[in-house]
Formats: structure tokens, sequence, C-alpha cells
């Protein structure tokens, strides 16, 4: 049955990219069932785990990117004792700061990829 649906709206979207005629050009039966053939094509994809619900894939990312986000900002504060107090605070400011826009950047990553 998926085959016929994925077959059919591939159909329906030929139909739409060689008449040029927009979708509120389509008769009502038409644009009805082309949003149940999409439906069941998502439905299919999500039984098969070929999609995920975006929320599912905020938590996934949330759960792998947390702990080694905390082990980035913890590593001024382990490094302060190694580097020593005369340069102890400029040196850990700086490497505060990278880690602060390492993290900021891996954040703006994340937001364009799920775009």
């Amino acid at each position: 049955m998926g085959a016929c649906l994925q077959w059919y709206v591939r159909y329906l979207q030929a139909k739409l990219a060689s008449g040029g005629t927009a979708t509120t050009e389509l008769s009502g039966k038409e644009r009805l069932d082309l949003a149940k053939a999409q439906r069941e094509e998502i439905a299919l994809a999500k039984d098969q785990g070929e999609m995920l619900a975006l929320s599912d894939y905020e938590a996934a990312m949330a759960a792998i990117l947390g702990p080694v986000r905390m082990e980035l900002l913890s590593l001024e504060a382990k490094l302060r004792p190694k580097i020593g107090p005369e340069h102890g605070r400029l040196v850990g400011a700086e490497i505060k700061r990278t880690l602060r826009d390492l993290v900021k950047a891996l954040g703006e990553d994340l937001e364009e990829e799920a775009c």
C-alpha cells in the first residue's frame, strides 16, 4: 500500500509541476486526496523508522551535547591549578571565553541543521 501512496503523491506532484497550476487550482477532491496521501506517507515513514519527531531529535541532541557542554565549561576550572596563580586568571579567562564561543557556535550549528 505504501508504494501505491507514493506513486499517487508523485502523480499529483507531477501534475502540478507539468501544468504549472497551483495547489489552490486543484479540485477539492484532488487536494483532499493529496493531503491524505501525504499524511499516509508520513505515517508510513514514521512506522518504518525513516522519520522522527523534531522533539525526539532535540531530546537526543540535548542528551548527547549536554554532558559535552558541561565538560567543556568545566575545563577552565580543571586547568587553573596547572597553569599557576601568576597566569591562571588571564589564561583562565581566555579559556572560558573560547569555550563559551565554541558552545554558542555548536548551538547555532544545531539550529541551522534542524531547519
